[in-house]
């Protein structure tokens, strides 16, 4: 038995969409909660990253010292290069899986 589906339509075969959203039980809202955690599976770490790159720039900015304010904002300028990294390689995975197209 899978412990979680996005396509679930039971309570036994999705207990964690279940406790996540009640309107989900009374068959409401199944279908905004899927695309939320489809959303969050896709963009998660991309997120995480503008997150954690913001608080970092964020230390950058209060830090009194020189030294550590250039290497808080090489730990920024880091965090911006793995974003842009990471979207960069989502579109090129994205081409790539697509079908040739034959142009007949």
């Amino acid at each position: 038995m899978k412990l979680w589906s996005l396509h679930a339509r039971s309570k036994d075969q999705s207990p964690c969409l279940w406790l996540i959203c009640p309107s989900f039980m009374k068959g409401g809202g199944g279908k905004s909660v899927r695309r939320f955690v489809i959303f969050v599976r896709d963009n998660g770490p991309i997120i995480s990253l503008g997150i954690g790159t913001t608080c970092i720039v964020a230390f950058a900015i209060l830090t009194e010292t020189t030294l550590h304010r250039l290497g808080f904002a090489a730990l920024a300028l880091l965090g911006v290069g793995l974003i842009a990294g990471i979207t960069w390689a989502k579109r090129h995975l994205t081409e790539l899986s697509k079908p040739p197209d034959t142009g007949a």
